[in-house]
């Protein structure tokens, strides 16, 4: 279990899903807030969640 379940379910509120973002790399631009390798992760806790799902795959050229 995640440490983030157990300190929300520890104050009664139920977690389903995180989405957390990270910031890495350079600025794409000078002074911009935009990075190159910046990228947004998310972990679904509770399966009910999904609605759909399949496989996208790569062209074969």
């Amino acid at each position: 279990m995640s440490i983030i379940r157990l300190l929300s379910e520890s104050r009664g509120i139920k977690v389903h899903a995180i989405r957390a973002v990270f910031i890495e790399g350079k600025n794409i631009f000078t002074n911009s807030a935009i990075f190159n390798r910046a990228h947004i992760q998310i972990s679904i806790l509770d399966t009910y969640l999904i609605q759909e799902s399949y496989l996208v795959e790569e062209k074969q050229e």
